[in-house]
């Protein structure tokens, strides 16, 4: 697999947009708190709005809304911080529910996407670090670099970090993971080496689309 020393140039994508809305400080008497970040969206949503109109985009929106609320409902801890257009931030503190949360949001939601003949796919991202909490958000590197990871993920794929994986029973999850390459790019403290989380029983399918 090409290393992925790059960002995909999302242009408009909600997690582009996401990361613009972090903050370069922060009250100093915000809390900080460890906690395993999902960034995910729906990779070649633009063009699919520009030739499905808003009705395929509100169609695709509203099976992504459901699925979020039914993972949500069915993990303890793990809850939605911010909704952007077709992008959705989800944190928890277990990494286990994290990598189960964005495997299974994409599966679903790919699944969806085949049924109704649809060329999108969903991506996520996620990643482990010290955040600052500030009210009901998240602000800092490691949300910033979950945000990066999940840009250069392509549609039907989970990218994850060593530090999200780290204590994590894979195969207990009917999960498994492989080298990604790593990731590069502005904000990013040197290369970050980079994981495909997959479910065992996944459909491989990493079209581009998008």
């Amino acid at each position: 697999m090409t290393e992925l020393r790059r960002l995909r140039r999302a242009g408009t994508s909600a997690v582009r947009l996401l990361v613009d809305l972090l903050p370069d400080e922060w009250d100093p008497r915000s809390g900080t708190e460890d906690i395993c970040v999902v960034f995910a969206d729906i990779s070649g949503y633009s063009d699919f709005v520009a030739e499905g109109g808003d009705d395929a985009a509100m169609a695709a929106l509203s099976i992504l809304n459901r699925q979020v609320a039914a993972v949500i409902d069915e993990h303890r801890g793990v809850r939605v911080v911010k909704r952007l257009g077709d992008g959705v931030m989800i944190v928890t503190r277990r990494s286990p529910d994290a990598l189960d949360t964005a495997t299974t949001l994409v599966a679903e939601f790919d699944r969806a996407a085949v049924a109704h003949g649809w060329p999108v796919r969903l991506r996520a991202g996620a990643h482990r670090g010290t955040t600052r909490r500030h009210a009901d958000d998240y602000f800092g590197y490691h949300v910033n670099l979950a945000a990066r990871i999940t840009e250069a993920a392509i549609g039907s794929q989970v990218l994850v970090t060593a530090h999200a994986l780290a204590g994590v029973d894979l195969p207990a999850l009917g999960l498994t993971a492989r080298p990604a390459g790593e990731l590069a790019a502005k904000g990013v403290s040197g290369p970050v080496d980079l994981f495909e989380v997959q479910r065992l029983d996944a459909v491989d399918d990493r079209r581009l689309v998008g």
